[in-house]
């Protein structure tokens, strides 16, 4: 996939430092932008890019000036050979929001698909850091974009740009965070958003395998198995509920309820950001009531509805009710599952409900109302009689 590093140029005098870049020091550079291509892009090749993004203002100070960024870019790339390609992008100011709108486009229009993004906000004032990761994170669905990482170099660790100046050259050294787990916090947060509301895991778990593989690896299988697990986990209940396996509802939350319990201090550190959504997850699990198929089955059923899963809420109301009476009136004890499954007891329950040979006929009652949006979700609403409209399922 091509690869980019993104960078904001501004209009200040900058002065010559070393960087800091996951604890090597790069330089002595005058711009951030130099040590990032030194680092990162000393492999990339001529389809990859670096796109100086500027003002005119920055143009004129920074970029075209004696010693300015284009001309210590081109020295750079001549002495190590780098292949990469440099760009400049010249945008407006964003004095108004009708110029907002058109760097958006402008650095939109830049990001080609399936492009491996590497952003730097060093220099990127005002409003421009949050506009840029909006149109990151609007890119990631539109053209399908990886965000690699989000850097920045905090000079101001130094002090003043009048201390640096006083400092000697071997003192300057910048610290370059990497705030790409921030960016990741976004992914999190929408894939427990997404889950939450429709009742689909699959960015979870796509989530929780990818973001504890490496540590999994360093740490020998001692840290990351429980945020890895719990995202299986989950990932399992959706598969569950969208198939309607019903013997399984119980024993798949008592696994969410387990993973959640067994993330330690050290794994929720590993990723800051998952302990509050952990515990979004633990309060909305913990609400099952997993001593039973049919108390499991019932709080599915709320699910279903809470998600709009409306065909599987249905399927699964329709079965709870049979366990139900198989264990009131038919057995007369609570039944373990190969009990439920039997041919014998499910028709004799199914029996008493269509006959209405239950006390107080409610259960009778609700079971028949059931079958009757049942048979006309399974058939399509290809029936003359009773015909529901699609906005009326969910309401009943």
């Amino acid at each position: 996939m091509p690869k980019k590093l993104m960078t904001f140029l501004g209009t200040s005098k900058y002065s010559e430092v070393y960087h800091n870049i996951c604890d090597k020091k790069i330089g002595p550079h005058i711009f951030i932008q130099e040590s990032l291509v030194e680092f990162f892009c000393k492999d990339w090749n001529n389809e990859d890019k670096v796109i100086v993004v500027m003002t005119s203002g920055s143009k004129e100070k920074n970029w075209l000036s004696e010693n300015g960024l284009e001309k210590k870019l081109d020295e750079l790339k001549n002495k190590h050979c780098f292949k990469v390609k440099i760009n400049a992008l010249e945008i407006k100011e964003g004095k108004n929001e009708g110029e907002l709108w058109e760097i958006f486009s402008e650095i939109f229009d830049n990001i080609d698909e399936e492009d491996e993004i590497n952003l730097d906000i060093t220099h990127s004032l005002r409003s421009l850091p949050i506009l840029s990761l909006i149109v990151l994170n609007y890119a990631k669905v539109i053209k399908q974009i990886k965000i690699e990482r989000i850097l920045y170099a905090a000079s101001e660790k130094l002090g003043s740009p009048q201390d640096i100046e006083k400092m000697p050259i071997e003192n300057r050294i910048v610290p370059v965070f990497d705030l790409t787990p921030f960016v990741k916090l976004f992914d999190w947060t929408v894939a427990v958003d997404r889950f939450l509301k429709t009742g689909n895991a699959s960015e979870i778990d796509e989530l929780s395998s990818k973001e504890v593989k490496d540590v999994l690896r360093e740490s020998k299988g001692e840290i990351g198995r429980g945020v890895r697990d719990l995202g299986k986990g989950l990932a399992n209940y959706t598969e569950v509920i969208y198939t309607c396996r019903g013997p399984e509802i119980k024993e798949s939350v008592k696994r969410i309820q387990e993973n959640v319990k067994n993330i330690n201090e050290s794994e929720t550190s590993l990723i800051v950001q998952l302990k509050y959504l952990i515990d979004k997850i633990d309060r909305r699990f913990s609400q099952f009531d997993v001593s039973s198929d049919v108390n499991s089955s019932l709080d599915a059923v709320e699910w279903c509805l809470e998600n709009h899963l409306i065909q599987q809420g249905i399927t699964i109301l329709r079965e709870a009710i049979v366990n139900y009476v198989i264990e009131k009136y038919v057995l007369k004890a609570q039944a373990e599952i190969k009990q439920l499954k039997q041919k014998e007891n499910r028709e004799c329950a199914e029996y008493m409900l269509r006959e209405k040979e239950i006390e107080g006929n409610e259960i009778a009652e609700l079971w028949h109302e059931i079958i009757d949006y049942r048979n006309d979700m399974n058939h399509a609403g290809w029936r003359f009689n009773n015909y529901h409209r699609s906005q009326n399922f969910g309401k009943s």
